[in-house]
Formats: structure tokens, C-alpha cells, sequence
């Protein structure tokens, strides 16, 4: 790779940081000092220097998403601490989830639990929604475990929704017993409709026979 490309390559990441500094606080960005001071050195030494110092004035949210994105697509797993920061710290709630919805592009042990303690504990009822989509993203089409715990022990409907359509994305008997349960027995008529709706989206002959057997529970009255 000539100097050329490599400066190229400097200057876009310096770029992906330098853009995301304003969104984050203080406490959050000192983490990243080190890499900053790389970054900023790189763009210095490049013709992008102008256009990356207009980025660090910018407070538009998707510049920022963007930028994020584009620092996600350089990380491995074991690096994806890099974007955690910008998931509490961000001051744009778009930010925050296109942050969630990066990590969940990366993968990884380490991005999953994460994302699946933000479904449980986060205070911001859409940032929860989004790790759970997020999330989705990592699992098998077998591995429903973390989206079956979120149902069962999330306090807020609409987070528990949220993870009632992701499993209907899967078509394993683990998930559908799940929805199943819901659908059946569960004392909220939203949550039972939403249940009944990821059930349709699965492809499972299970939920199928499922369907049948509450259109025919409907029709005898029961």
C-alpha cells in the first residue's frame, strides 16, 4: 500500500473520531484520547485536514451516525468497546441507537452481553427497543435464550414486545413455545396480540398449528 492510501486511510478514521467527539461528554471521549491524537497527526499530514476540522464543528446526528458506521466497519470483535461510550454518553437519542445497531454489526461475546444488559436496564424505553433489535442480530436462528429471558423479566410492554417480534423471526421450537405461552396465557391483551403476530411471521409448522388452535378456541367461545 503506497503513502498515498495510507494517509488516506488515516485521514477517514481521523474523520470517524473527530466527528464523534462534540456528541460525546468529556468522561466518555478520554478513552479515546490516545487515538485521537493519532487521528488528528494522520490528518495533519494529509490534504483532508480542512474537511475534518468543518466535521468537528458539525452537530448534525447523521454525520454523526454515519461516521459511526464507518468506525464500525474497522473494528473486530474484541475492539467493539470503542462505540460503547457513545451509547450513554451521545447527546442525540438517534446516535445513541445507531450506536446499539453498530455493535450489533461488530458481534461478538462481548457486544451481545451488552446489548442484551441495555434491553434489561437502560432507562430510555426506545434505546432498550433498539439493543434488543440490535441483538437479534447476533443470535442462531436456535439461540433465543437472551430474547426468551427479555420477555420474561423486561418491566416494560413495549421492550417486551420488541423481543416477542424477534422471536417470531425464528423458527425454533424454543421460540415458538415462547410465543406460544403468550399467546395463550399471558394477561396483557397487547402482548398476546403481538405473541399472536410473531407467530405468523414464523415459518414453523408449530406455529402454525398454533394459530388454528386459538382461531378455534376463538370460535367455540372459549
Amino acid at each position: 500500500m503506497n503513502i498515498n492510501k495510507i494517509l488516506g486511510w488515516s485521514a477517514i478514521g481521523a474523520a470517524c473520531l473527530l466527528v464523534l467527539t462534540p456528541f460525546v461528554s468529556r468522561t466518555a471521549s478520554e478513552g479515546l484520547d490516545a487515538a485521537k491524537e493519532y487521528a488528528i497527526t494522520a490528518v495533519s499530514l494529509s490534504d483532508d485536514e480542512g474537511r475534518a476540522q468543518d466535521a468537528t464543528q458539525s452537530d448534525d446526528p447523521e454525520v454523526a451516525k454515519a461516521a459511526i458506521y464507518a468506525l464500525a466497519n474497522s473494528l473486530q470483535e474484541d475492539e467493539v468497546g470503542v462505540l460503547i461510550p457513545f451509547v450513554t454518553e451521545a447527546r442525540h437519542k438517534e446516535v445513541r441507537k445507531a450506536a446499539l445497531y453498530a455493535i450489533g454489526n461488530v458481534g461478538g461475546a462481548e457486544a451481545k452481553a451488552m446489548l442484551q444488559k441495555t434491553a434489561l436496564n437502560h432507562e430510555e424505553t426506545e434505546i432498550a427497543k433498539a439493543a434488543v433489535y440490535a441483538m437479534s442480530n447476533l443470535l442462531d436462528d436456535n439461540e433465543v435464550g437472551p430474547l426468551v429471558e427479555i420477555l420474561e423479566s423486561s418491566a416494560r410492554k413495549e421492550v417486551r414486545k420488541a423481543a416477542l417480534y424477534q422471536l417470531g423471526n425464528s423458527d425454533s421450537d424454543a421460540a415458538v413455545a415462547a410465543l406460544a405461552e403468550v399467546a395463550r396465557n399471558g394477561d396483557d391483551k397487547e402482548l398476546r396480540k403481538a405473541a399472536v403476530y410473531a407467530l405468523g411471521n414464523s415459518d414453523s409448522p408449530a406455529a402454525r398449528e398454533i394459530l388454528i388452535e386459538l382461531l378455534s378456541a376463538i370460535g367455540e367461545g372459549q
